[in-house]
């Protein structure tokens, strides 16, 4: 989720780079386009990740998605009326704001795909199941291909709505399983290609906006260049996990702080507080030179993702206790119960 702070500090905050900005900055606008093309796979790896691993649908797993929203939800939801009655900002939250605030999925797109696909996993790992990875390879590329066709050359009618969408999530949700059912390495050297095919896509676009090159069909390449469901992003996304798949190490640290990392998203991309965080981002990018924003918007990022997993060990307390609980526990066994009868 690190990647997914990068990326809303760059396009998603700052826009893209404008004519005069790639007359008058050559290279850091390219680096942009470059950031940019780095790390939009942030979304795709971590379904890819979902499909590789499986996600199994339990009372207890769904219960603890569903309170990690809500909690995240409703905590920044109190700060901001605490702050507008505090009068350090003119926030108006009516009570039907608040509630419908506190909504998993409510104005986040993100939330709401990755839902539908907590409760359609179990019908996608039974075709799985008894699918071979041929079979599953077949049709990750034909339903990948007809995404990526149908989404270039009809984008405005497009129903996968340039990858944020449950479609999208349900298709990398199988190419995760595909690579697993594989289990033999895909490519050699997969963390150099995506870097080389990031870096490489990201010039590209760059001197195509640059040089006014391709004009008539820019704005199309550059909607697909942005698209999670691009050919490009697709590729580099398969790339970055068969890179990481490959490395074997062990942190009790790294796996503990993974465990918060959605909080990151939820925390950032709150209705309420993306806006803000586009706002620091767009301050410290106007006001300061290329060294001392880099400089300080890393430190930013770096910032945000500690305070996010801090708080969130508030919250995860909170669920062992709750899930810890007699009457949780014996809720739990019987939805699960009822779900196999």
């Amino acid at each position: 989720m690190f990647l997914v702070l990068i990326v809303h500090a760059d396009f998603f905050s700052l826009g893209r780079p404008s004519q005069e900005a790639m007359s008058g900055h050559p290279f850091s606008s390219m680096m942009r386009y470059v950031v940019e093309s780095l790390a939009l796979v942030c979304v795709n790896v971590y379904i890819i990740i979902s499909g590789y691993f499986g996600i199994k649908l339990k009372t207890r797993s769904i219960f603890n998605f569903i309170f990690l929203v809500v909690f995240w939800r409703v905590l920044i939801n109190l700060l901001f009326m605490a702050a507008s009655w505090g009068g350090f900002m003119t926030v108006e939250i009516s009570v039907k704001k608040f509630f419908l605030l506190c909504v998993p999925g409510y104005d986040d797109w993100f939330v709401s795909s990755y839902i539908l696909l907590l409760f359609f996993a179990q019908f996608l790992n039974a075709y799985i199941e008894k699918s071979t990875a041929r079979r599953l390879w077949v049709f990750v590329f034909a339903y990948e291909g007809f995404q990526i066709l149908f989404s270039w050359v009809y984008p405005v009618y497009s129903v996968f709505t340039a990858g944020y969408s449950f479609l999208s999530l349900a298709g990398l949700y199988m190419l995760g399983a595909a690579i697993r059912k594989t289990g033999k390495d895909i490519v050699r050297r997969p963390l150099t290609l995506y870097f080389a095919l990031s870096v490489a896509v990201g010039v590209v676009v760059y001197l195509c906006g640059r040089c006014d090159l391709l004009s008539p069909i820019f704005p199309r390449m550059l909607a697909w260049f942005e698209a999670y469901n691009g050919l490009t992003i697709l590729l580099a996304s398969t790339l970055l996990f068969l890179g990481f798949r490959r490395l074997s190490f062990s942190s009790r640290a790294v796996n503990y702080i993974a465990a918060s990392s959605f909080a990151v998203y939820l925390m950032h991309m709150h209705p309420l507080m993306r806006c803000r965080y586009s706002y620091v981002c767009r301050y410290l990018f106007e006001n300061f030179g290329t060294f001392q924003y880099i400089v300080l918007i890393s430190l930013f990022i770096a910032a945000v993702f500690a305070v996010a997993v801090a708080v969130d060990l508030v919250r995860r307390a909170l669920w062992d206790r709750i899930s810890g609980s007699a009457f949780f526990g014996r809720l739990s066994d019987r939805c699960d119960a009822l779900t196999r009868e």
